[in-house]
């Protein structure tokens, strides 16, 4: 057995994931807060709270299955024009683009396989969010921005 393999995979489940996770959703929060929000909920995993902590009108919560999904919820402003609306969609998938952009600058001058994981997971976050589609009640900012694009609300 490949024991690197084991430790990148290790690496990817349980620190590259919820890392990207948490970078995509601060995307969300500051596109937020940016239009406007007055508080703003970042939660990083399912199950419950394990560990919570606040920055000025952003509260955190890491929650007991930190490695899958996570969501931003805010509040303070009703009635958020198209353009905003699109703008706290794309914001997350932004961040994991600007962050992958900012990985590959020390991958190419230091090859490393673990950064690798890191601009790749990112790079991967950002095109399947960007990818407009729905499993239930669960969606992705692509189907959010499409919604929001061919709705008839202004």
């Amino acid at each position: 057995m490949d024991w690197l393999f084991v430790i990148q995979l290790v690496y990817l489940v349980f620190v590259i994931a919820p890392v990207c996770t948490l970078i995509h959703e601060c995307g969300h929060g500051v596109g937020s807060k940016w239009t406007g929000a007055e508080k703003i909920n970042i939660s990083v995993g399912m199950g419950k709270t394990i560990f919570s902590f606040t920055i000025h009108t952003i509260q955190f919560h890491i929650r007991t299955i930190f490695f899958i999904g996570g969501w931003t919820k805010s509040a303070g402003k009703d009635n958020l024009t198209k353009g905003q609306a699109l703008w706290i969609s794309f914001s997350g998938p932004l961040f994991n683009m600007l962050f992958a952009m900012l990985s590959f600058i020390p991958m190419t001058i230091h090859p490393n396989e673990f950064i690798e994981l890191f601009f790749w997971f990112n790079v991967w976050l950002a095109a399947v969010n960007l990818v407009p589609f729905r499993i239930g009640n669960k969606y992705t900012d692509g189907y959010a921005m499409h919604e929001t694009l061919f709705s008839r609300k202004k």
